[in-house]
């Protein structure tokens, strides 16, 4: 998986003498830049010392985003206009529980037994395409808490507070380390993915796409790898 993004490295915008400096401005969402961005940008920025790098963060909820930015990272559709969007992931979802949850209020043999758990509550992860694929006729979850970030649900699910839909590159770390468990081999495909999208009336700049391609490859070498993201920091 190293082979790949050491060619990338080499691949780097470094020019003779004295590089200038290249400003580049990144907005993502929250959930993403904690997962992925921050833990891999230092095989990025090792080789592009030139660039200075600003990483400013999204509200997906709310569709906030901060302006005159290079390079954003939307969860989505990927249909945004005036933008040209390139496809991050393609993860399936599924559900995860602490253990200590798990002891309290399982088991969770059948989709059924769902029914005495908390289901933590996401606007950008609905409940009911699950639903549907396990066989039950039950409506949206309306009680409970309602979390608008992918990752403050991941992380009120490692806590002990209820069940979640989540995706392998989020929360591979937690489910390697025994954190999360799934619950029930049922999932579906992920409606909404990760995108990485640029301004589509412009050329982007040769930074621009130094770090386009670095991102892409980073998630397509970790979508091969069963233990997500986090695999390709090895």
């Amino acid at each position: 998986m190293r082979t790949a993004l050491d060619l990338l490295s080499d691949a780097s915008l470094h020019q003779r003498g004295e590089p200038k400096p290249e400003p580049l401005r990144v907005v993502s969402t929250p959930t993403f830049a904690r997962q992925v961005l921050i833990p891999y940008l230092p095989g990025f920025t090792a080789a592009h010392p030139e660039v200075e790098l600003e990483i400013m963060l999204s509200i997906p909820y709310l569709d906030i985003m901060p302006p005159n930015a290079d390079v954003w990272v939307r969860f989505g559709s990927g249909k945004h206009p005036g933008l040209h969007a390139r496809q991050l992931t393609n993860d399936p979802v599924f559900a995860v529980c602490s253990p200590a949850y798990l002891a309290s209020r399982g088991p969770f043999n059948r989709p059924q037994d769902l029914a005495r758990a908390e289901l933590l509550r996401c606007p950008m992860e609905p409940w009911r395409p699950w639903l549907d694929a396990a066989g039950l006729d039950w409506p949206e979850p309306s009680r409970g808490v309602w979390l608008v970030d992918l990752g403050m649900m991941l992380a009120a699910a490692r806590a002990g507070q209820g069940v979640a839909l989540t995706r392998r590159s989020l929360a591979a770390e937690w489910l390697d380390e025994g954190k999360l468990l799934r619950v029930t081999d049922i999932e579906i495909p992920g409606e909404s993915q990760y995108y990485l999208c640029t301004e589509a009336s412009r050329t982007p700049r040769r930074v621009v796409q130094a770090f386009s391609l670095w991102l892409q490859e980073v998630c397509k070498l970790a979508a091969q790898d069963p233990r997500g993201l986090h695999a390709s920091q090895e």
